[in-house]
């Protein structure tokens, strides 16, 4: 019997504020596409949502996570400072190192029986 373990990851920023699937979601789509408008459309929030969301994580890390620029040859564009990659970096490591551990335990669990 094959058997794998799901989990759900987010990290406890305090005062309400939680950084999770969809918020990493978000932060993966803004460096990929460039845009905060594109990236919320790709991860199913809204616009006036994902900036609430950023200006939040900000408020509570006390470090910008997003630089952005208006105007110029290529428009708007936006993309995460080393702050916002590091963040990013740390929520998948954790989530990472999490779901091993976990499969490597239900893996010895499944043995017992």
């Amino acid at each position: 019997m094959d058997r794998s373990v799901k989990t759900k990851v987010w990290l406890d920023l305090g005062q309400g504020v939680a950084f999770c699937h969809g918020k990493a979601e978000l932060l993966l789509a803004i460096n990929e596409l460039g845009s905060i408008n594109r990236a919320a459309q790709k991860v199913n929030m809204s616009y006036k949502r994902a900036w609430k969301y950023i200006r939040e994580l900000e408020r509570h890390l006390g470090a910008k996570i997003l630089l952005t620029t208006v105007g110029g040859v290529n428009g708007e564009g936006s993309r995460l400072t080393e702050a916002g990659v590091s963040l990013l970096r740390e929520y998948e490591d954790t989530k990472e190192k999490i779901n091993r551990t976990l499969t490597q335990n239900v893996t010895s669990f499944s043995r017992s029986f």
